[in-house]
């Protein structure tokens, strides 16, 4: 049974000060902070040894910088770009959180983003990305690779996965500088709980190891997602 492992990497943290719904804009690209967080992901990801062949990501700014700071732990690694793992078009991009929040917008988005009917909403996005997973799936070759792209997009996919209500988007964790890794099967099924892990561990819960390594319970209404460590590179 041919095995893949996909490393869903969030891109690093933007320079933002206008604090825009950046969406699909371009030149927003990462602040030092957001370096410094895929910095971190590149050290997490040479510390659980892996070993992508690709990185497919996002054609945008934010994700093409992301997906080169990468390419420094791993120099011999290809950058594909890919139309399908870009940011989702909802027609929010040059608002304000502020702005959604009055029109009730953003409410329904937190309670059932299913009914954003706006550009391609949530629905529109979630298709969007899975028609990529089943185009790779159906002519890949690599046992390892690495995704760069954005929160919703990652979040759309591991639901689907793990056979999940689009209405569950805001109970997974994709925050800036994370990686979500997945095993599957060559027709998409989970073999394995998910791993997530974050540069800044800001959404978990603390628990103390007898190493003394800091690890985090998810908050994941399913179970899936599985018991990780913040390292060293936090």
């Amino acid at each position: 049974m041919k095995r893949i492992k996909i490393y869903l990497v969030r891109h690093g943290e933007v320079e933002n000060p206008q604090e825009i719904i950046y969406g699909r804009l371009p030149n927003f690209g990462l602040n030092q902070f957001g370096e410094n967080q895929v910095k971190k992901v590149g050290g997490y990801l040479k510390s659980v040894n892996a070993k992508p062949e690709i990185i497919f990501t996002s054609p945008l700014l934010r994700a093409l910088q992301t997906a080169k700071i990468i390419t420094d732990f791993f120099p011999a690694i290809k950058i594909k770009k890919v139309n399908l793992l870009t940011e989702g078009d909802l027609g929010w991009q040059g608002k304000k959180k502020t702005d959604l929040i009055k029109t009730g917008i953003w409410q329904i988005y937190l309670d059932q983003p299913s009914a954003i009917k706006t550009g391609e909403g949530f629905e529109g996005l979630q298709q969007r990305a899975v028609k990529w997973l089943k185009q790779f799936l159906k002519k890949n070759t690599y046992e390892e690779v690495l995704v760069v792209s954005h929160q919703d997009i990652i979040r759309s996919l591991t639901l689907f996965l793990e056979k999940r209500f689009l209405d569950d988007l805001n109970k997974i964790p994709a925050e800036t500088g994370s990686v979500t890794t997945v095993k599957i099967d060559k027709s998409g099924n989970l073999l394995s709980p998910i791993i997530y892990w974050e540069s800044a561990c800001r959404l978990l819960m603390v628990v103390t190891s007898p190493s003394a390594k800091r690890q985090f319970i998810l908050h994941s209404k399913s179970g899936v997602f599985t018991l990780h460590s913040c390292n060293k590179f936090n």
